[in-house]
């Protein structure tokens, strides 16, 4: 769904107090796969003239275009859908006559269109083949202050509540902040309003954001966290403040993040707004999970980002308690988001946000060079033949940049994408990319002049990948973030292998002109296939599947996955399928064999330091030290290093340091101490042993009908030691 926004086909000004001009705001239904239009846009505001003469019909809330102290308030207005209720809410900045204010519409889904005697009352329709005109939904939430007053509104902020099912929602005028609900909630579906919520409306149900010697003095953020809200607020004290209300309205924690905070800018020269306003930039969002789990307390997780005083954006992850949980991130050269856009997080617990920039030059907006998002562009140029008409915007780009922080690499790319035209439909069909962190690929073996292999430099199954076309190693990269299974990529001129081998690329294989890259979390080598890999796990046998055994996260890719597994200490190996992660904890000794399924068991811990850190690997001595003990492989990290270990039949161990990876076959008994060398000694542990037994029993068995003892025995025994 998005928010579109219609200009009036009309341009007089008769109300000798309205100065602004006016727009119709409608909503557009959109296919998220083919990215068009589903039906006629409808209205979901009211519609300005002189006089009211229908229902949301007048000068009281009306969309504006120019009015920019409204327009600061909600930006270009903010769309939420309540999925309980099958309820539409459109929330902007409005203007009456001269005054600013706000206006909220709330619509259903399906509602019907107004009567055609209804519409004949309107002054200045709009044709209902371009836009429809539908019944407004009537609730508690409704009075006639919120369908559009004049209160000079100055800040918004709101968010439905899945457990609530309603909405939550922050804003001020010339006092303090003041949070409320909006009343969707009626006791049947959702908890009705209560304690400092209850009886909602414009002028009541109001908590304001005061705690202690602090004020709330801009809203820019909320959040459900269990049935309660956690909040991201810019207060007089304490600047960029992270807080907790309860579903009463009782304020419960209140605690700085970072006091410094930037002034909203005014203007394209980048200077601060006439009264000095603060904020605007502050966000808060949930992270590794999604919002309709709402999670809490100690074990959630939030990205909390803020802008300081000096312009620096900065991220930070928090708990549920606002409590901080990693290093401050100064974000600064790589990525901004819009004044007034809110972030989103997927299913996956991945936030996102969109928004394109140009590069500050001048460094009016912020450090010299950094991304520009807040004022890109000059303003569009009036054309001379008619007043209410502009032309195109200079130097506009149809280049989206998309910023993903992943939960599971605690890490922000930006990437830019150029739609084919600039079309609104073409951008956002840009922006619904899959899009993944390309810095998150690394080089197999130095990646360059390789060719990519399974268990061996010989193992190159036409299974294990799906060729596509690609001009570039990055177009062929982004082919395997389009690919939830992807776990690397092979490219050479014009043709690009997206690998999707459970077990991974452990191997390679020089090849001049061809190129291999993991896409994998560090980490990953110890998850082995299980009975080949795609199978779904089981415990005891083929039909031991309890949920005891697992965790179930909402995750869209393999490689999520794996990183969700690597990060818990309890987990014994991963089952995936499309949008669903099984952590197990529970020994995986079986699998069943369904389609479109990965089975991997973690290994025990099968790389040790040998005689602790700062060490280079020998032989039976110190000095025993021979060339033919091992190959130097061109690794550029240590996991890269121990991935080569893993695909080579007979390793024994790894010694990195800066840039050389030494994948040794002899046994390795003997250290000497050299700073920024690692000396590892691998000892796989054997996985899903009760597996392997039972294997090697039916197999016996097989041998019994075939042949004799004598020759059973001697069989047995080949196999039994060839195996081990």
């Amino acid at each position: 769904m998005l928010c579109a926004k219609y200009w009036h086909p009309w341009v007089e000004h008769t109300n000798s107090h309205l100065d602004k001009a006016a727009m119709v705001l409608a909503v557009c239904e959109v296919n998220t796969s083919t990215m068009t239009r589903q039906r006629t846009p409808w209205q979901i505001g009211k519609q300005y003239q002189e006089s009211t003469t229908a229902p949301n019909t007048g000068i009281w809330g009306s969309y504006p275009l120019t009015a920019w102290f409204a327009q600061r308030s909600a930006g270009y207005g903010y769309l939420l859908y309540a999925p309980a209720q099958q309820l539409w809410t459109a929330w902007y900045g409005a203007t009456v006559g001269s005054h600013t204010g706000f206006a909220m519409h709330t619509y259903h889904r399906d509602a019907p269109e107004i009567s055609q005697e209804e519409y004949a009352k309107y002054t200045y329709p709009v044709p209902r083949e371009m836009v429809e005109l539908r019944e407004e939904a009537e609730g508690p939430w409704r009075d006639h202050h919120r369908t559009g007053t004049g209160d000079h509104q100055a800040s918004a902020a709101w968010r439905y509540h899945p457990r609530l099912k309603d909405i939550g929602l922050q804003k001020h005028t010339h006092g303090p902040v003041y949070m409320q609900q909006y009343g969707l909630a009626n006791g049947s579906v959702g908890q009705l309003p209560a304690g400092e919520f209850a009886n909602p409306g414009h002028k009541t149900g109001r908590l304001e954001m005061l705690f202690g010697e602090d004020t709330g003095i801009q809203a820019n953020a909320l959040r459900p966290c269990g049935e309660d809200w956690i909040v991201g607020i810019i207060a007089k004290v304490g600047g960029n403040v992270c807080a907790k209300v309860t579903r009463l309205g009782e304020i419960t924690t209140w605690k700085s993040i970072e006091p410094s905070v930037g002034k909203m800018p005014c203007g394209s020269s980048g200077g601060a707004c006439g009264d000095g306003a603060k904020g605007r930039m502050l966000r808060i969002a949930p992270l590794g999970s999604s919002e309709e789990e709402a999670l809490c307390g100690a074990t959630a997780r939030f990205l909390f980002g803020y802008e300081k005083e000096d312009r620096t954006r900065w991220l930070v992850e928090v708990d549920g308690d606002c409590n901080e949980i990693s290093e401050k991130m100064d974000v600064t050269q790589s990525t901004h988001w819009p004044l007034y856009q809110d972030w989103t997080t997927t299913t996956a617990g991945e936030v996102v946000w969109v928004t394109t920039w140009q590069a500050d030059v001048k460094g009016s907006f912020g450090p010299v060079g950094s991304p520009n998002g807040v004022w890109p562009y000059k303003p569009k140029p009036q054309l001379e033949e008619e007043e209410y008409l502009f032309d195109l915007t200079p130097e506009a780009t149809n280049a989206a940049k998309v910023t993903v922080y992943s939960p599971w690499r605690g890490t922000t790319t930006s990437m830019s994408s150029t739609a084919s035209s600039s079309t609104l439909s073409t951008t956002v069909v840009v922006i619904s990319t899959s899009i993944w962190l390309l810095s998150g690929f690394q080089p197999a073996e130095g990646g360059e002049d390789r060719a990519c292999r399974g268990a061996s430099a010989s193992d190159n199954h036409a299974t294990y990948y799906v060729v596509v076309e690609a001009s570039s190693l990055e177009a062929c990269q982004h082919a395997c973030l389009d690919q939830p299974l992807c776990s690397g990529v092979e490219y050479s001129p014009g043709r690009c292998e997206v690998w999707t081998r459970p077990g991974g690329i452990r191997s390679t294989k020089p090849l001049r002109g061809f190129s291999c890259y993991r896409l994998e979390p560090p980490g990953a080598f110890a998850l082995r296939p299980v009975d080949g890999g795609h199978r779904a796990c089981r415990g005891q046998t083929a039909s031991d599947n309890s949920p005891e055994y697992m965790k179930v996260l909402p995750i869209g890719r393999l490689f999520d996955c794996k990183a969700a597994c690597l990060q818990d200490p309890d987990c014994t190996g991963i089952e995936f399928s499309l949008g669903r992660c099984e952590v197990w904890t529970r020994s995986i000794h079986a699998s069943a064999e369904i389609s479109n399924f990965t089975c991997l068991a973690l290994e025990g811990p099968s790389f040790r330091e040998v005689n602790g850190p700062g060490q280079a690997c020998r032989g039976a001595h110190k000095s025993d030290n021979l060339m033919s003990y091992y190959e130097v492989v061109p690794d550029t990290s240590l996991d890269a290093c121990m991935w080569s270990c893993t695909g080579r039949l007979g390793c024994s161990g790894v010694e990195f340091s800066q840039g050389r990876c030494e994948v040794w076959s002899q046994q390795i008994q003997a250290t000497i101490a050299l700073e920024g060398f690692a000396c590892l000694r691998y000892a796989p542990v054997l996985q899903n042993l009760q597996s392997f037994i039972r294997k090697r029993r039916q197999h016996f068995l097989g041998l019994l009908q075939t042949s004799s003892k004598e020759n059973l025995s001697r069989t047995k025994l080949e196999g039994a030691s060839e195996e081990l």
